[in-house]
């Protein structure tokens, strides 16, 4: 049922996000979307924002009819738009009965709604009246071809409505849904190309631009064309779930969670949207957001809602209430078991555990993640592991890193930790930042023993499917035994920082790093802690020790910027040549050290060498121009100066607050006062906090005083 806040649009291609489970890490709920296309069609009609508060015309007479019917072509053609046809076009058909425009118009605005069978019961009627091939009968036609999968035929009657009227949108709306269908998206693109030139504010033929573009790979152009049928109707879901898809593929999490909100709000039981959303939700642990939703969609979809609220139960360690939910599912699938097999482990139930991970195989074989977690799950139980498994696991993109640990795991448990630590160092990134850099072979022998390794393995699987209780559990199960185990410690740590208890971050950190002074990731983490805590001198302690085990080129910039703003120049200067060391091929390092000697009017010369390097390697950047400009301003060469600092300016757009100041200087220094207030002037009106501000206040006031 549509609410009265919406309007029908014509049918649109629906951005459908297909992810695998088989082919994810983490098998979960929330992103396992069934997949059996990219692009559909809309089953019922988008939820569109009424353009007009004007109420519906009250149809009295033939001459009131004909306005009507004049004014739904119009708005058909302009838009795209179907709502108001299906609300007006029975009392238009009572008062013109023998005109057939509306009836097609109408049987288009049923097919979009997913009432094909009255679509086609009016199809019927006019075929025994022998109806002209009007362009409105030849796109009922097409429509009615292709909501029957009759691609060939549908396609046919679609370019005949645009040979009969080349400048219609909708023919080539039309014509694209069905090249999409057909996979000729090139085709399809030009289609949808044509229909919003002749109709700008067709906001469906945008959506389905945008689709097309997702599916061609051009992201940027579809996300744009996304947002052009948004803003023609805000509250349309297809562009919303679009654009959402788009977001979410380049991290913008909660960028993609304010889209599908819209979508919801106005399209409450929009099961894509919900769907998306729930994973979403989940994966920035929002569980009773996720929760209130997947209670939600118990009528549309018992099965999955159930799969989703025993997700959650177990990320609030709950198995006994996950399991109620799986085992009330009348036919489980893969994703059934392997969740069933969390809810045994979590109860000690280790053997029954391993039991419904291989029911969960025996449905999806090529499971990579059902065969990593199978294998941990056996390991766990203290049985034999296959070696040789693990090993070739490692190869898997999707979860080599863990299989690689694991194997290590195994190996250590052996006894043969030389085997155990070599494995290890090929598993970095296993969890976000780890590496064994900064830690020798002699530190892990004396460190971590054979009997912790079975629950390091299960904790950082718990770990990686959001169980962080159940996580922690195992990890304080290995410092009991073996405080001193540094990789327990830190990956304690590390999901301390995921529920956000900073006390124990910096208590298990510490304990690591008491074993293994080095530990990159380690020192890394504590470092970022205390920057956060403002604490600059421990941030700079520990960001050092990092740098010291691997030159890391973010944490090389981070820390000579802490220098310079402890005014440790050498420190920085330092740092910045580490950097230039390690990357001799990447400008930022050249630059940043050009720009520190810069700004204090050092060691001028030696700064233009660095930043004609800079400039060299990263041409036409205005930060780079920007140093260049500066150091000729101080070497009193105002003409070069200037055709520096007017590129950085031109790069940024005219909105860098420091560019802007360095302009305002050299105009003064030109004698060009006016010029030079207003550019100082528009440099305090851009940013109330930028690196020159005090110095562009005074010379405002200096300016003024002229």
């Amino acid at each position: 049922m549509l609410s009265s806040l919406t309007k029908l649009a014509s049918y649109t291609i629906l951005l459908l996000l297909s992810q695998s489970a088989a082919g994810t890490l983490i098998f979960d709920t929330g992103n396992n979307v069934p997949g059996e296309a990219l692009m559909q069609d809309l089953s019922v009609f988008s939820a569109i924002s009424k353009t007009s508060a004007d109420p519906l015309p009250s149809l009295q007479n033939p001459d009131q009819a004909k306005r009507a019917l004049h004014n739904l072509e119009k708005e058909f053609r302009e838009t795209g738009e179907l709502r108001n046809i299906i609300d007006l076009a029975p009392r238009i058909i009572e008062l013109l009965p023998y005109e057939s425009s509306i009836r097609y118009m109408q049987v288009i605005a049923l097919i979009a709604k997913g009432d094909v069978d009255s679509a086609q019961q009016i199809m019927s009627e006019q075929k025994k009246k022998n109806a002209s091939d009007t362009i409105y009968a030849l796109m009922a036609q097409a429509a009615m071809a292709r909501s029957a999968g009759n691609l060939s035929e549908a396609s046919a009657a679609a370019s005949k409505a645009v040979s009969a009227d080349a400048r219609h949108p909708y023919p080539y709306n039309l014509l694209g849904q069905i090249e999409v269908a057909q996979q000729h998206y090139a085709r399809a693109l030009a289609n949808f190309q044509a229909a919003v030139r002749y109709a700008p504010k067709f906001a469906a033929g945008w959506s389905n631009l945008g689709a097309t573009q997702f599916l061609q790979g051009d992201l940027y152009t579809a996300e744009t064309s996304f947002s052009t049928a948004i803003k023609l109707s805000p509250d349309y879901c297809a562009p919303l779930i679009g654009r959402a898809t788009i977001s979410e593929s380049r991290g913008y999490i909660e960028s993609a969670i304010a889209d599908l909100e819209a979508c919801i709000k106005s399209q409450p039981e929009q099961l894509l949207a919900n769907k998306r959303l729930v994973a979403l939700y989940l994966q920035t642990a929002r569980l009773d957001e996720a929760e209130k939703i997947a209670q939600s969609l118990a009528m549309q979809d018992k099965s999955f809602s159930r799969t989703v609220l025993a997700d959650i139960y177990l990320r609030r360690n709950q198995p006994g209430k996950a399991r109620s939910q799986l085992q009330s599912i009348s036919s489980p699938d893969a994703q059934v078991y392997y969740l069933l097999s969390f809810c045994d482990t979590l109860e000690g139930k280790e053997k029954e555990a391993v039991k419904h991970i291989r029911q969960a195989e025996k449905l999806l074989p090529d499971s990579a993640t059902l065969k990593i977690t199978s294998l941990i799950f056996t390991f766990y139980t203290g049985s034999v592991v296959d070696q040789e498994r693990l090993i070739k696991l490692g190869k898997d993109a999707a979860i080599g890193k863990l299989a690689t640990f694991v194997a290590g795991n195994v190996q250590a448990a052996t006894g043969d930790m030389k085997q155990a630590y070599e494995l290890w160092r090929k598993a970095e990134g296993v969890m976000p930042g780890f590496t064994l850099a900064g830690v020798p072979f002699s530190q892990v022998s004396k460190s971590l023993t054979a009997e912790e390794q079975r629950f390091l393995a299960i904790g950082i699987l718990y770990s990686l499917k959001n169980l962080y209780p159940a996580s922690l559990s195992e990890f304080n199960r290995v410092l009991t035994a073996n405080p001193d185990s540094f990789l327990a410690n830190y990956f304690s740590a590390t999901v301390h920082a995921q529920t956000g208890n900073k006390v124990e971050v910096v208590k298990h950190l510490k304990r690591s790093l008491r074993q293994a002074p080095g530990f990159f990731p380690a020192n890394y983490m504590l470092a970022e802690v205390y920057l956060q805590k403002r604490d600059i001198d421990s941030a700079i302690k520990y960001y050092q020790a990092a740098t010291d085990s691997k030159a890391d080129g973010g944490v090389l910039i981070k820390l000579g910027l802490l220098y310079e703003q402890k005014n440790n120049k050498k420190g920085a200067a330092t740092t910045y040549r580490k950097f230039i060391e390690y990357y001799p091929d990447n400008f930022i390092g050249y630059n940043q050290l050009a720009w520190m000697y810069t700004r204090d009017g050092e060691q001028l010369d030696e700064a233009l060498k660095l930043a004609k390097k800079a400039d060299e390697l990263q041409p036409g950047n205005a930060s780079v121009n920007d140093t260049l400009g500066w150091i000729y301003f101080q070497k009193n060469e105002y003409s070069i100066a200037r055709k520096y600092l007017a590129l950085a300016n031109k790069v940024s757009g005219g909105n860098n607050a420091d560019i802007l100041f360095h302009l305002a200087s050299l105009e003064d220094a030109l004698g060009n006062t006016e010029t030079a207030k207003m550019l100082v002037t528009k440099a305090l009106k851009k940013s109330a906090n930028f690196e020159s501000i005090s110095q562009a206040k005074e010379l405002l006031k200096k300016l003024q005083r002229k």
